[in-house]
Order: structure tokens, then sequence, then C-alpha cells
């Protein structure tokens, strides 16, 4: 497990106003943060993109013949590899707002205002991750490994001979790894040379360990992934005419986005030469929206409130037009209903459609024609996931409806009930293929690489595919692509209530926040099934849509004083990793509590000290085939702070 630390974070932000006239301000603004922070792995990654082989000739191969090795070199028991990962961003803004009875005369002007803005952000970040280079291995384990030993791009030198001067063997079995099993005093052994009379020789643990770096911890992916967004916008405010129940307020504005994104990958990065990473492509893009909007709010009357609005954007390859109504009646004091109505539409990002380079992530997947691999149990291997973009991913689409009621009743001063049904049907919605489904699918199609070096023993189910031969090799790559799906839904009921009351000389507030899923559509394939996936893991889509998120919030306020007990919980789910119906027992529910005091003091309350934990119970969370579900459940258990802060206003 990776452990992370964070070497320092500094935030800045910078506010001026400049008032030019009794009508026009202006505002400028500067934020900007600096993100250093180092990560510290284990000696290495498993070797899963390609199998080095351990040669007969090796004199620590047991085997005496060519062995095809995989697994760890650099376990527990070598030092861990820090690497950074660090980043930096800026914004800077311009706002010039005014009244429009500087320019006119008339009533009107009194009530209309506008506001014209520019602003420029970016946003960098660098990082990297190490990683073993396969070839400097195989060369190593062939008895040429180490910075010493002359390894040109065509092979060794022909002055060079295994395991002898400046070159040595490394053996990767875990007979080699200590000189005296079970303590780490008296060295290593998984570096050596080979004697006049065939002895194995050891060399000191300095010249182990360079040999260990150079040759199987050797390289490190880089990556430097920067971003600039360029914004224009302006708008308009003020009254049109009066109604029944006050005047009618109209907002009309503009705004152009002009984005950017350019990823530098190192040259190691770029190649399939890393034994567990996968690799990237470096490239650019970027892309121009400009788009205008109208609101207008109308009290017909004192009970009865109308929202019109309309949105339009317009990209390089396509443009959409959004309208929303909605309304709030107040049925009765203390009692209001309110709905709305409306489409939406979102591009996809950069990332999926823009730009000449190419992502990719490790995970683990499972083979169905593997013997040795069973989903339901979570014995997979990490491979290599390779990303396509879609040039062609057209922009989601949305229609909303929401319904719901307020309720303050006066007979109970102080408590406060609101209930939301909220649905939403999707259109094109923008997806990722499921590792897992492609490979369960064509696990010998053309998005699946296999080893042509080596073949799966006893390989299974081949007679279920027919694009499979009558043998195969293991998998090392699965491609996907992103794709927009069919017509998706979501649907639920979110409930908030609150209560509050003065008691001991302060001020307590009881706060129960819960959103209930009914229905969640999910697509994993292009044309593939649509399932509801509420309450269910969606180990495909690695979407875990937990039926019900509660949070139970109590607060006291008291003077300088502030305590606060917080409770959260989170359903459980059926587990679908080996297929519906699902065939294994239920993720657990879980439930947190944290709590935290915090005062206030100095002259005007500028200063802060809070204390408190996270997870005061130390709950951690439900075990499950592959680990615990990191988007889901918190594993760090329990966690106690300090903090101190200080307003500069």
């Amino acid at each position: 497990q990776p452990r992370s630390r964070g070497l320092g974070d500094v935030y800045k932000r910078q506010v001026f106003d400049v008032e030019l006239n009794d009508y026009m301000n202006l505002e400028l603004e500067y934020s900007g943060y600096r993100r250093q922070s180092r990560t510290e792995f284990i000696g290495s990654f498993p070797q899963t993109n390609g199998s080095p082989v351990v040669p007969g000739t090796n004199p620590r191969n047991p085997f005496g013949v060519d062995t095809e090795w995989r697994g760890r070199f650099l376990g527990l028991a070598y030092p861990g590899t820090s690497v950074k990962n660090d980043g930096d961003a800026q914004r800077f803004a311009a706002t010039l707002t005014g009244d429009f009875n500087q320019f006119f005369k008339a009533d009107w002007a009194e009530s209309w205002t506008y506001s014209l803005s520019a602003q420029y952000s970016d946003d960098a970040n660098e990082g990297e991750a190490p990683d073993t280079d396969l070839i400097s291995m195989q060369y190593a384990l062939n008895g040429f490994g180490g910075p010493a030993c002359n390894v040109r791009f065509d092979g060794p030198a022909a002055t060079e001979t295994a395991g002898k001067g400046g070159c040595y063997y490394v053996s990767p079995f875990g007979a080699d790894l200590l000189k005296t099993p079970g303590t780490r005093a008296d060295g290593y052994a998984s570096v050596f040379q080979v004697g006049a009379n065939g002895e194995v020789i050891y060399p000191d643990q300095a010249t182990t360990m360079d040999v260990i770096n150079y040759s199987v911890a050797a390289e490190s992916m880089r990556l430097n992934d920067e971003r600039t967004l360029q914004v224009l916008e302006g708008y308009a405010t003020g009254d049109v005419l009066e109604l029944g129940g006050g005047m009618m307020g109209l907002a009309i504005g503009f705004q152009h986005r002009d984005h950017h994104r350019e990823l530098m990958v190192s040259n190691f990065g770029q190649t399939y030469r890393q034994g567990f990473l996968s690799p990237s492509l470096g490239g650019q893009g970027g892309r121009n929206v400009f788009g205008i909007f109208a609101e207008a709010n109308m009290p017909f009357t004192d009970r009865l409130e109308v929202n019109l609005a309309v949105r339009r954007e317009e990209y390089e390859r396509y443009d959409s037009t959004d309208p929303k109504i909605s309304a709030k009646f107040g049925l009765m004091d203390g009692l209001t209903l309110r709905a709305s109505w409306g489409t939406s539409f979102r591009a996809a990002s950069l990332g999926q459609v823009t730009g000449n380079d190419a992502n990719s992530r490790v995970d683990q997947t499972y083979d169905p024609l593997h013997p040795d691999e069973d989903a339901s149990q979570a014995i997979g291997t990490f491979r290599t996931i390779l990303i396509a973009k879609n040039p062609d991913l057209m922009p989601e689409e949305s229609t909303n409806f929401n319904i719901g009621i307020s309720w303050q009743p006066e007979q109970f001063s102080g408590f406060q009930a609101d209930i939301d049904y909220f649905n939403y049907e999707f259109e094109k919605k923008v997806r990722a293929e499921s590792a897992q489904d492609v490979l369960a699918t064509d696990p010998c199609g053309p998005n699946i690489t296999r080893d042509t070096t080596s073949t799966i023993p006893n390989a299974q189910n081949l007679d279920k595919f027919p694009n499979c031969p009558s043998s195969v090799g293991p998998v090392t790559i699965v491609q996907i692509a992103y794709f927009n799906t069919g017509s998706t839904a979501v649907s639920g009921i979110d409930a908030n209530f609150k209560y509050g009351m003065d008691v001991f000389g302060g001020e307590f507030t009881a706060n129960w926040v819960s959103t209930y899923m009914m229905e969640y559509d999910v697509q994993t394939l292009d044309g593939g099934p649509i399932t509801d996936g509420a309450g269910w893991r969606n180990f495909g889509p690695r979407i875990p849509v937990p039926e019900l998120r509660t949070n139970l919030i109590l607060n006291f306020m008291k003077g300088d004083h502030n305590y606060n007990l917080t409770t959260r919980h989170v359903s459980s789910l059926k587990d679908d990793i080996a297929g519906r119906p699902a065939t294994i027992a239920d993720i657990d529910s879980m439930t947190e509590i944290d709590v935290q005091y915090s005062y206030n003091f100095g002259e005007s309350a500028d200063y802060t000290i809070s204390i408190g934990a996270q997870n005061v119970t130390d709950e951690m969370p439900p075990t499950i085939p592959y680990a615990y579900l990191a988007r889901l459940h918190n594993p760090f258990g329990r966690q106690i702070y300090a903090r101190f802060g200080v307003s500069l206003d």
C-alpha cells in the first residue's frame, strides 16, 4: 500500500477593490496554490506486463532450464521508493461592475446593473511513478546487470562476459533474497557474480544496491499535465415590470471560454518496457465555446413565483439550446410546494475527445480463459488498460424533473422539513467501457492483446469463444473506449429535516440529510444491455450505488465555542463481481462518527483552534473480493487532528 505525505500546501488569495466613480467599480483578484507531496511505494511493482525468463545458465536457477518468471522482484524486504507529486495553479480575474443610470437618465435604468469580467487560469501537475524496465531486468537475469556493464542498443558489448567484471547476475527467487534467512543484517543475496571455478561471489551491499537500483528499479515514468482556461463573460440584470407579487426581474448575458490542455510524458513512460504501469502518450488539444443566456423571475402573486431560463452554447461541432422552468407555490403559511423541469447539456471533456495524447491505467481483471483466475474469489491479474479517445462523442443530454415540498410549522418553531423527488432521463451519456466486460465478452477479440511468447496451461472455455485459437497466451493489454450510452435514468428521493433551538445559553441544531436511490441505470458496453444499478456494487463500470445514504449532524454553539458530531451511514450493496444474480455475500453497510470542537479567539475572532477525530469508533471498510470500495468507503480508520486557522480579512 503506497504511503503519502504532504511536504507543504500553500494557498494565497488577494483582492483589490478600486472605486472608479459613483457608479462603477473594478475588482482585481489573484489566487494561487502550490502543492508538494511525496509518495513512498514498495520497492517495485509486480511485473504483469511481461514475463521475464530466468535462463538455464543463471547459476541460481534451481530448474536448470529457461524458466518464465512472474512476480514482484523487490518486496517488503527491500527499501521502498519515494517519488514526488507536485502541482501549482494560479488565477487572475478582473471584474467591472456598474449601474446603467450612469449612461441612461430614465426610470428603468435605476434598477439595472451590469458586470463584465475577464479571467485567466492555469494548472500544472507534475508527477512520477517508479517501475521496472523489463529489458534491463532481462539483461540482469542473463548476467549483464549493473551500471558498469556495457550494454548497448544491440545488446552486451562483445568484451563483456555474463557475471564477470562489471556485469552481475540477479536472482528473483525467494531462496536468494537474504544471505541469512529472516534477517537483513548480513545483506541481500539476489545479486552475484561467478568465479573462475563457477562459484557464486556476492559483492558488498553498496554494489548490490547499485545493481538493483539500476537494473530492477531503474526507471520512473514522469508526467506533466498543464491546462489553461480563458473566460470572458458579462451580464446585465434589472426590473422589467410590476406583477401581482412584485417586480419581474430579468437577466441576460454571454460567456466565451477557451480551453487548452497539454500532456507531456517521459520517454520511458511511452514504452511497453514498463513492468507494471501502462504506457501514455503526450499530446495537446483545445476548444472554444460561446454561450448566451437569459433568465426571468416572475412573482405573479404573494404565493406563486415562476422562474424561466434558457441557455444556448455553441461548440465547434455542435450546439445546444436548453430551457428550464421552475415554480414555487405557497399552499398555506409554512407549507410550500415547488417543482422544476428542464433540459441540460454537457460536452465530453478535453481528455475524452481532444488532442493526440493517450491515457491508460492499471486495473485488476479476470480472464475467463485462465483456469487460475476467478472473479468470485477476486483472483485476477493487474493488466494495462488502454483508453482510446473518441472524437465522435456527442454531448450528454438530459431531461430533469423535480417536485418537492417544504414545511415550517408555526406550532413547532425551529423545525423545517424538505422532501424532494428527482428524476433525470439521460441520452448519450458519456461512459468508458468496462475493461472486465470487454475481456469477458470477447477474450480473443481485437481489443485484447495476449502474450505470444508463452501459453496458458490448460486454458479453459476456448470452445465458448469462436475467435479463440486452440492455445492462447496470458492477457497483457485490454483496450477500451469512451462511448455514448442509450437512454438511461436516475431517480430518487432527497429528504432534509432540520431543527434548531436555544438551550443552555447557546444554539443547538440537528440536521438529518438522506438520499434514497430508486433507479440508477448503467450501461457498460457500446450497444450493450442497460441494467438498474441501484443497490449494487456495479463492478464493471466501478460505480457503487447504495440505495441509502444518510447523515445526522448535531451542532451546539455557545459564544466562541462550537461542538459538532456527525454520523454518516451508507447502506449495504449486492456484489456483482461474479455477475448477476449475485452469487456471493452482500457488501455490508458502514457507519462512521466524527466529532470536532473549535474555539474562536482574538479581537475580531480572527483565530480558530479546532481539534477532532474522524471515524471515532475506528470502523474498517467492509471486506470484499478485491480489497474495498475506494469510491464509497473510508479505509483510514480513526484519524485524530488539530488545526489552527487565521483570517486575514
